[in-house]
């Protein structure tokens, strides 16, 4: 190999040694890697924020003060020795001022001709586990606030329906302009297929419209940090998002008040992020299987949702809202009630600037 070649080749290893330098630096995850004693020989920017080190922390302390695991201290011992070349652990510790701590561990033996390499992935779960913590807490709460209240009247309904704004501030008057959104779609639906459809009548157009306002109450089980979170959420969030729609369903199981009522607000709870063409969950459910209830309240859901300010979007103007929802026409939504609310879209732009949120005009920095 001539000069320039063995040049060439240094260069280029260099240049790939800075990307790697650079990904390591930027990734999300911690990552270490240690000696046999447990001592860093390098850690990333994520790896001390987790585990909450600072630089001394770094050069004086071991991956075993860190993590006191005796099953992990021996596994550790097993990938420098050869015997294992990948382990994995998930633990449960507490870092500098008490803060408790749910993390994935990964550590990898990488063999060189004179030694072993260790290297670790530490993968921070905390929030997704103090939310699923809490989602028990919040189902045993609501359970028990359901078994001691007759839910009939609408003063009732509303009370229980508040009980989603402990974790979603940007709630506002959405429970308001989602009621009459839902009256008059319901009732648009009435008028057109009601006599095709016997059990569509004017009262439950009426249980519908009140069943409305507790589509979203199972957010109660969902921790506010995921629900107001500004950016793309990650899989395991979303997982747990998605988990509102069973919460309600859950708490259902014994109640008092009148059943037509309550199995409306079973249905349109758990069904109401079902779309038409069977991409929707929890179930995946396909057209005329996804119940009325919830195939109406989606529009008016989505409608809002898409008019309203979230952590993760700015305010949509009526015209694209409905160019929105036009477009998901045979796809999340029922094309019937798609023609109806096409119809019916002004009343929808007047009762959204009825019940306009303050909040509405203040815009994100996207």
């Amino acid at each position: 190999m001539e000069l320039d070649e063995i040049y060439g080749t240094i260069e280029t290893l260099c240049s790939e040694h800075d990307k790697l330098y650079l990904l390591t630096e930027s990734c999300h995850d911690g990552i270490c890697e240690i000696q046999a004693d447990g001592t860093f020989i390098r850690v990333n920017p994520a790896f001390c924020k987790i585990m909450n080190m600072g630089e001394t922390d770094v050069k004086t302390r071991s991956i075993f003060d860190l993590l006191k695991s005796s099953r992990l201290k021996r596994d550790i011992g097993a990938l420098f020795s050869g015997e294992k070349k990948e382990i994995t652990e998930s633990l449960e510790l507490t870092v500098e001022s008490k803060i408790k701590k749910y993390i994935d561990i990964r550590m990898i033996a990488v063999p060189s001709k004179e030694n072993v390499h260790v290297l670790g992935i530490i993968l921070d779960k905390t929030e997704v586990t103090l939310a699923l913590k809490n989602r028990e807490l919040y189902i045993k709460q609501l359970h028990n606030f359901i078994r001691d209240t007759k839910i009939e009247t609408k003063e009732t309904i509303y009370h229980l329906a508040k009980l989603a704004e402990v974790n979603d501030p940007y709630i506002g008057n959405h429970l308001k302009r989602l009621e009459q959104y839902t009256k008059i779609l319901a009732t648009a639906y009435l008028h057109e297929y009601g006599e095709k459809e016997g059990y569509v009548t004017e009262k439950y157009v009426e249980d519908l419209t009140m069943s409305s306002l507790l589509h979203d109450v199972g957010k109660i089980g969902v921790s506010g940090s995921i629900l107001t979170k500004p950016g793309k959420l990650t899989e395991k969030e979303f997982s747990v998002i998605k988990q509102h729609t069973e919460i309600v369903a859950e708490s259902l199981k014994s109640f008092k008040g009148r059943k037509e009522l309550l199995s409306l607000v079973r249905e349109i709870a758990n069904a109401h992020h079902e779309k038409w063409d069977g991409s929707g969950y929890p179930l995946g459910l396909k057209k005329e299987k996804i119940p009325l209830s919830a195939r109406i309240i989606s529009i008016c859901d989505v409608y809002d949702a898409l008019r309203s300010l979230r952590p993760y979007k700015n305010p949509f103007s009526h015209e694209l809202s409905c160019e929105v929802i036009e477009a998901e026409k045979g796809k999340s939504f029922d094309p019937r009630i798609v023609d109806l609310f096409v119809k019916n879209h002004l009343k929808f732009k007047e009762i959204f600037a009825k019940y306009k949120d303050n909040t509405q005009s203040t815009r994100l920095k996207l």
